[in-house]
Formats: C-alpha cells, sequence, structure tokens
C-alpha cells in the first residue's frame, strides 16, 4: 500500500512529539540547558509547575502558546487553530445542534484508529484537561474517545464499556480501569488532572453527564511508579466507523 506525503508528515510529525517527550522523561533537556547554561536564564520551579523556563533551548519555543487557562468552544472558531497537531487525521470543526463542535470524522487513511490531536508546548506540567464529548453509534459499533495530559490518556471505551487511564508516551502502561457503562448520542463532560509533587505523579481521571454538577471524588485516582513529568494535552477519537464530537475544550494549571 502506497504511502502519502501527508501521511508520512504527519507519522513523522507524531514520532517527533513522542520522541520530545522521552527526551523530557530522561533528562535529556536538562542535561543540554546544563551545557549551554552560560547563555540562558533559568526559570524553573522544583514542583513541575505549567510553563518551566528552558531559556534559550526551549522546546516550547517550536510552537509558542499562550499561558493558561485555555477554553475552546468552537462556536467563532470556523477552523481549528493552525498550530494544533494531527488535524488533518480526520478532525475538523463542524456545525452541530445551532453550535458548532470540534468533530473527528473516520479518517481516510491505511490506519484511522488511535491518532491524537495535539496543542500546546511540550513541556508542559501540572495541569488538567477537561473536554465535552459524544460518540456516535454506527455499524454496530461504539468507538473509543478520550482526552490526554502530560503523556497520560483517559479514556471512554464502547466496545468494552469501561474508563481507563494509561500511559501514551513514553511510559504506555496501563495505570488503571474500572467498568463504566455509557451511551451513543449523549453528552458527557471529561477531566483528566495531573499533579506532579516531590517527585511523585498523581492522574485522576472523572466522567459524569453534561448538564449535572461535577462530582466531587474521581471515578480512577492513582499515583505513577513511573511517570511522564511533561506532555502537552489533546483529544482523540478511535473511531474507524463513526464520528466522535469535543465541545468546551479547557485546559487549566492545577
Amino acid at each position: 500500500m502506497r504511502t502519502t506525503g501527508k501521511q508520512l508528515l504527519i507519522a513523522l510529525t507524531l514520532n517527533a512529539v513522542a520522541v520530545l517527550a522521552l527526551a523530557y522523561s530522561l533528562g535529556w533537556i536538562d542535561m543540554l540547558k546544563s551545557w549551554s547554561s552560560s547563555n540562558t536564564t533559568q526559570t524553573d520551579t522544583d514542583d513541575g509547575s505549567v510553563g518551566t523556563g528552558m531559556a534559550s533551548l526551549n522546546a516550547d519555543d517550536i510552537f509558542p502558546v499562550d499561558p493558561l487557562p485555555w477554553s475552546f468552544d468552537f462556536d467563532n472558531l470556523p477552523d481549528p487553530p493552525d498550530t494544533w497537531i494531527g488535524i488533518d487525521e480526520g478532525y475538523d470543526v463542524s456545525p452541530d445542534g445551532g453550535g458548532r463542535v470540534f468533530i473527528r470524522r473516520p479518517p481516510e487513511t491505511s490506519n484511522p484508529e488511535f491518532t491524537p490531536c495535539l496543542f500546546g508546548g511540550f513541556g508542559m506540567s501540572n495541569y488538567s484537561i477537561q473536554s465535552d464529548v459524544q460518540a456516535k453509534f454506527s455499524d454496530g459499533e461504539l468507538p473509543n474517545v478520550g482526552i490526554i495530559a502530560q503523556g497520560y490518556v483517559l479514556e471512554l471505551q464502547g466496545a468494552n464499556q469501561k474508563l481507563e487511564i494509561r500511559g501514551w508516551a513514553p511510559h504506555p502502561d496501563v495505570c488503571d480501569t474500572i467498568d463504566f457503562p455509557w451511551s451513543p448520542d449523549s453528552w458527557y463532560v471529561m477531566k483528566l488532572r495531573v499533579s506532579v509533587a516531590d517527585g511523585k505523579v498523581t492522574v485522576q481521571g472523572r466522567v459524569w453527564p453534561r448538564g449535572e454538577e461535577e462530582p466531587e471524588k474521581w471515578d480512577i485516582d492513582t499515583s505513577v511508579e513511573e511517570p511522564n513529568r511533561t506532555g502537552c494535552p489533546g483529544v482523540f477519537g478511535d473511531n474507524p466507523n463513526t464520528e466522535v464530537l469535543f465541545d468546551n475544550i479547557q485546559v487549566t494549571a492545577n
């Protein structure tokens, strides 16, 4: 099967994201910073807060971003922001019920499954992402849909009717999975929080029907032994045959 130039570019971009995440987790960026310390201004904090300074050696300078918080409701966005990575894999802004939403249609590629849409800086840490989500039922299948923060995924699984938190890159281990019945054509709110403190990473996720009060208790609350300490936020639909919708995406500092 022939690979198009666009598919190759997307693959290279996503691999670059994974490599940068690995570089941060292994401390390679910190090593390079120390070698060039005479030409940099150190602005790091001990708690891994958002916007950790890299001075003249900062991967976030490749894709400059505004300070948190961010909010996207798409009603006033005709197209996804140009800095978002992966939008060519079926992601777009589309009318829905009198408003506009961010949608992932079944992509026309040889590998239509898990391909995220990522935004923000590679060095982000200690933040939360929240999004309204809805999945369509088609051909007897309910797809998977989820959000990403700091190298971790919170995923609603359609066929399995489960909720899962797992690492994405560079540590793709499953952190925790619970039974979680949910329905097609219904809006839910997903929230994923990744906290860094005293060298420890805590990953928390919860989901509730849109329009209801946010629960106080996390559905999943787990600590990670080999943590991802940085990573950009994102959303994804694992949907080879049907559509998934996103709206009211928010990214906030913890």
